[in-house]
């Protein structure tokens, strides 16, 4: 049997949507005005981490919500949470930090925290 099991975490980092190689023009056009604060605009986001897999037969659970709140938790609080993401935030100072951009390295951090994990994970944003 398949089961899912979520987690929702909240976070407010500050954000610009900004290219450095295009011009002024080039990326109003793409971000529109939020594309001027020159040190971001606040956001609060939420992230749903979603398992769906086989339940253990051992303990009976699909995943640990406490080691998913353990983990995910450590990897918000210490990388996306009260940020500026393009300064705060390596993974962000190439790629405009959008909610995709944003889900993305979430995702891409977790499977690295947690390389045994035998659950599908996919996140929301």
């Amino acid at each position: 049997m398949l089961l899912t099991v979520s987690k929702r975490l909240e976070f407010s980092p500050s954000r610009r949507l900004h290219v450095q190689k295009w011009s002024d023009a080039e990326n109003l056009s793409a971000f529109g005005p939020e594309t001027n604060a020159r040190y971001g605009s606040g956001r609060n986001y939420v992230a749903y981490f979603v398992f769906t897999g086989p339940v253990d037969p051992t303990t009976g659970m699909l995943i640990n919500i406490s080691e998913i709140k353990e983990r995910a938790g450590k990897i918000v609080r210490e990388r996306f949470d009260h940020k500026f993401f393009n300064e705060d935030n390596a993974a962000f100072r190439d790629v405009p930090p959008t909610a995709e951009n944003i889900a993305r390295q979430l995702t891409s951090m977790w499977r690295r925290c947690s390389p045994t994990s035998r659950q599908n994970c996919a996140l929301v944003t």
